[in-house]
């Protein structure tokens, strides 16, 4: 037999071996959280880019080979340039649907994820942009670049933006290409009407008005023509340029705006003309000149916008979301069947029949729950819990009113506390602080950003080959720790709904039954038995008795108790007993 040394060590050890193992528990379910979380908010973002490239495929009719590889492209464009990938494959499906070949959808949509970061707006508006110029004029998709810099030197150079302009190029391009106007050309002539505070929507209605007076003429245009010898106005055009065009036009009618009017037929032709010869032939001469020296404009403004810190964290953010779809793809394989079987499963139920066992199954049920509930001995249940609280309650009401003077003093020192300036105060002195550091962390997550991308990738097949075995614990631990804390929330939850149950008397009251109360919490209270005289009082010699007479229903019980609680508070003498609550 053991000695009571040994039973006190062995007792000791199994106590340290159920704390380690509760530990333990804690750390799997931890664990096994974090992976079922990882795993699902990854599965959940591969489902949904997966779900924007098969918007892609119904156009290009790829094989399952093809489409993956696809898929793989986007996303890795998607961390190239810090643009999400469900955006680029949106924007991939408008660039499609306007017929960029699939050989160039890659090239196409890396050009216009960098004109959007440099022009600052989204992708899709870029894409929109660039095909209607790409087909208009019939420049290849792989020339989208040097678009992409004319259509950047335009915004630079005018009034506008990169999303106005792909909104309103629609207005000209078609024309003006018919007609055969440069782009660059439409591009300078832009930048210059807008200049002068002419929108661009506007700016492209003007110019198509006057391209379209050139190469349908009025009768007047006709007459111009003819004193040029010139047989159309498309043959104008292409000897001298929109800009000699529109020169020798004015030239002809010598600069009088009532001749060019009729000549142009329109006000919006005669608007672009005036804004684009004059004085205003300059400022036009130099942008065309802007627009033939606009190689790698977007990509400077691209690689500008990409020193901020803003872009610099939603790159980072983007590279995450990217892993996380590599990953989540890499799990779907084995998800999807599941959630197929599990789908299935639930359409094979027959669920009006188990509804209708439900509902004849419930009455008796409830029937048995009543019956169990009345069994219980709740009265008996409530004593005990009462005559265990009782020492408890005395040794508490003395801490917490010595704990209430503290915190009346607390609450006086916070509402001495001048908030607004301490803060300006820290702000103050803290900001010089924290920008410098701010750039140093950015600078050092730029730097970790493909060792975080190798770690991810790790973690991400670690966690899938570890997710079945910690989940399979954690429902063990899981389940032995629910049953636990179950039976310690019913025992907390009965002491809750008893102290619930405890009634203040600090302004009296009559109490017609037995009942825990809580006596003396604002001062003196009197307790005494209605109906009855009173006993001795402190044990004196010199006993008082009060009899307490009611004739009638004069007031409430509750005031009734009030007025004989003040009587009896009264009286000139310190000990006295009595049975009122």
């Amino acid at each position: 037999m053991a000695s009571q040394a040994e039973l006190s060590i062995l007792i000791k050890l199994r106590d340290e071996a159920t704390s380690q193992l509760k530990n333990l528990g804690k750390a799997f379910v931890g664990i096994t959280g974090v992976v079922a979380g990882f795993g699902t908010a990854a599965a959940t973002m591969a489902a949904g880019f997966e779900s924007k490239m098969r918007e892609v495929n119904t156009m290009l009719g790829l094989s399952e080979d093809q489409f993956a590889s696809l898929s793989s492209q986007v996303n890795d464009l998607s961390k190239e340039v810090g643009i999400s990938g469900d955006e680029l494959a949106g924007a991939l499906y408008q660039a499609i649907s306007a017929g960029v070949p699939a050989a160039d959808a890659i090239t196409m949509l890396r050009t216009s994820a960098q004109a959007a970061v440099g022009g600052v707006t989204d992708v899709t508006t870029s894409v929109d942009g660039l095909t209607t110029v790409l087909n208009a004029f019939k420049i290849p998709a792989s020339d989208a670049d040097k678009v992409a810099d004319i259509m950047f030197t335009t915004v630079k150079g005018g009034k506008t933006t990169m999303e106005e302009l792909s909104a309103s190029m629609f207005n000209v391009a078609p024309l003006a290409a018919a007609a055969g106007v440069k782009f660059e050309e439409v591009a300078g002539a832009i930048a210059t009407v807008t200049k002068q505070g002419v929108p661009t929507s506007v700016a492209t209605t003007q110019l198509r008005a006057a391209i379209q007076a050139i190469i349908k003429p009025t009768a007047d245009m006709k007459t111009a023509m003819e004193s040029l010898g010139i047989e159309s106005g498309t043959t104008l055009i292409q000897e001298k340029g929109l800009a000699g065009a529109l020169n020798t036009l004015v030239e002809v009618a010598g600069g009088n705006q009532e001749v060019l009017g009729k000549m142009f037929g329109s006000v919006e032709g005669l608007g672009a003309v005036l804004s684009l010869t004059g004085d205003n032939a300059k400022t036009f001469e130099a942008d065309l000149a802007s627009m033939a020296n606009s190689a790698g404009a977007s990509m400077a403004a691209y690689d500008e916008i990409n020193k901020g810190a803003a872009r610099t964290f939603e790159q980072l953010k983007v590279q995450v979301e990217s892993l996380m779809v590599e990953i989540g793809s890499a799990l779907l394989p084995a998800i999807t069947p599941l959630i197929k079987a599990f789908s299935d499963l639930i359409a094979a139920l027959p669920l009006e029949q188990i509804g209708a066992l439900i509902n004849t199954l419930l009455p008796p049920l409830a029937n048995v729950l009543l019956k169990v509930m009345d069994a219980i001995p709740l009265d008996a249940f409530i004593s005990f819990v009462m005559d265990a609280l009782t020492p408890l309650l005395d040794i508490l009401t003395p801490i917490l009113d010595a704990f209430s003077p503290i915190l009346e003093v607390l609450g006086e020192i916070v509402k001495a506390i001048p908030i607004k300036e301490f803060m300006e105060l820290v702000t103050g002195v803290l900001k010089p602080l924290l920008i410098p550091v701010l750039q140093t962390v950015v600078t050092l997550l730029k730097s970790l950003t493909p060792i975080l991308e190798t770690v991810f990738n790790v973690l991400g097949w670690v966690m899938k080959l570890l997710s079945p075995i910690l989940e399979g614990i954690a429902k063990v631990v899981g389940f032995v720790t629910s049953g636990i804390g179950g039976v310690i929330g019913n025992v907390v939850g009965g002491i809750g709904n008893f102290l619930s149950d405890v009634l203040p008397f600090a302004e009296g009251g009559i109490v017609t039954k037995p009942t825990l109360a809580l006596i003396g919490e604002a001062g003196p209270e009197a307790v005494v038995p209605l109906g009855k005289s009173f006993g001795t009082m402190g044990g004196s010699s010199s006993n008082t008795y009060v009899t307490v007479n009611v004739a009638g229903s004069v007031q409430a019980e509750s005031d009734l108790a009030a007025t004989i609680r003040r009587e009896l508070l009264g009286i000139q003498s310190r000990n006295y007993s009595t049975g009122l609550v």
